[in-house]
């Protein structure tokens, strides 16, 4: 039986401890911003959507077939991936180096507020980021080994592509890996190549099939990209690069340099597949976040294999550069563990709650308007997280919409024709749907608030109207 080294032991404290915060904070939070869409998705399994393919739907499906639809059963499969993907790191970084590299490396993942505290919320980069570390162990292991390894790699790369689209760059490292590492012929050779690369087709064809049905809504809205704020070139730039700071702390500059230090040292088969596993994904990020179409935390698959280079780095680095390094981690993963605690206290869960949007007022506003005429009125809203925080809080009792995303998908506008409509404005600031191009009668009925009792509540609006045409 192996037995622990002290770093290892460590980590696995770390994984332990750190997954069960995380699912305690995941009991106590409110649903977060876009977590009562991700709850339709489970209700309406799909292999895509028009923003994801579907692989977090089945995820959220079977949380809350384990553990019920509260906030704690949507979320707790998401935070048990989470947990597990520093472990995953370090068994990738352990075959690629050795025991305590790849222990050093789950570690410095474990410590990144981005994988801290951004998984305690439901999102697709969950489960990309699990099967994306079990993509780059067996990925290395089909590079080294062969053989049956290609089909385990395929799969898992398959799977990661069924969460993201991001995991295009899984490919891309392993292709460049070994068309540059002159071992073309002797990989081509072997017939488990073929095998792995069949599963990930197969894996994958159904999302293909599916947009291919569907308009191929989902590529035609990576390929426009989300046009954050538009913002000049360097700002642009500016803004990305606090982004990463933020989602990765101060180990975000070592972990890049430790990318720079692969790519120098590419002639070694190791060096060579961690700079293509990393680097690519950070170029093409950087390169969309010119145009600003481009989140933050999107590179955030560059910075597992970024972590192993680190950890191989680490010892080295700590001699020569003490006070930062360690300065780094301290700082980046003391900040991962008070956030972490924070959310333990009401007041700050209050305040993350407000800035989210708290919606069962409003929720039982429009159903006391839906239940005048219950069996043919539809709910209305001007924002696809309004409309799914609504649908959660009633249950789906009356049908709720909006004109994004996959609710076109779902739901046939046109059957609701001539039915009674009630409108929820989810904010007068903003520019909302043009109700009264939709319907007669147009009138306020009542209103409701965000936040409630807070200094920043906001007044929502509700209207109703008669004899609803849908554009």
């Amino acid at each position: 039986m192996m037995r622990f080294s002290r770093l290892e032991r460590s980590l696995l404290a770390v994984v332990i401890g750190s997954g069960l915060l995380r699912l305690v904070d995941a009991g106590l939070m409110a649903l977060g911003d876009d977590e009562g869409y991700y709850w339709l998705w489970s209700r309406h399994l799909a292999w895509s959507y028009p923003d994801h393919p579907g692989m977090l739907g089945a995820v959220v499906a079977l949380s809350t077939r384990l553990f019920g639809d509260g906030a704690f059963g949507i979320r707790a499969l998401n935070v048990v991936l989470a947990s597990l993907t520093p472990w995953l790191v370090y068994v990738a970084g352990r075959r690629i180096f050795d025991r305590d590299t790849g222990a050093r490396a789950g570690l410095l993942m474990a410590a990144l507020p981005a994988l801290g505290i951004g998984t305690i919320l439901v999102s697709p980069d969950v489960p990309m980021g699990f099967f994306w570390a079990l993509s780059l162990w067996m990925g290395w292991e089909a590079l080294d080994r062969g053989g049956r390894w290609w089909v385990g790699a395929g799969a898992m790369i398959g799977l990661a592509l069924l969460s993201k689209i991001t995991s295009l760059g899984l490919i891309l490292g392993l292709a460049g890996t070994v068309l540059t590492g002159g071992r073309l012929r002797q990989v081509l050779r072997d017939r488990w190549v073929y095998a792995g690369a069949l599963v990930t087709i197969a894996l994958f064809a159904p999302v293909v099939a599916w947009n291919l049905e569907h308009q191929w809504v989902l590529f035609e809205i990576k390929r426009r990209g989300l046009w954050l704020v538009p913002r000049s070139i360097p700002e642009n730039l500016l803004f990305f690069a606090g982004g990463q700071m933020l989602y990765f702390g101060l180990l975000a500059p070592l972990m890049i340099t430790a990318c720079v230090v692969a790519v120098r040292r590419a002639k070694e088969p190791a060096w060579r597949y961690l700079a293509w596993m990393s680097l690519p994904v950070l170029v093409v990020m950087t390169a969309g976040a010119i145009e600003s179409v481009t989140k933050p935390h999107w590179p955030a698959p560059a910075y597992f294999a970024a972590a192993i280079a680190l950890g191989a780095l680490w010892p080295h680095w700590v001699r020569a550069r003490p006070r930062v390094m360690w300065v780094s981690a301290a700082v980046t993963a003391g900040l991962t563990a008070a956030l972490s605690l924070a959310l333990l206290l009401p007041w700050v869960r209050i305040q993350v709650e407000v800035g989210i949007g708290l919606y069962d007022r409003v929720a039982e506003a429009a159903a006391r308007q839906a239940a005048v005429q219950p069996a043919s009125t539809v709910i209305i809203t001007d924002r696809y997280q309004a409309a799914s925080h609504i649908a959660y809080r009633l249950r789906e009792r009356f049908p709720v919409t909006t004109f994004y995303g996959a609710f076109l998908i779902w739901q046939r506008p046109r059957e609701w024709a001539g039915w009674r409509g009630v409108y929820v404005e989810d904010d007068p600031k903003q520019p909302g749907l043009d109700i009264r191009a939709m319907c007669r009668n147009v009138r306020q009925v009542d209103t409701a608030e965000l936040a409630p009792g807070q200094a920043n509540r906001r007044p929502v609006r509700i209207f109703a109207c008669d004899d609803l045409r849908f554009p």
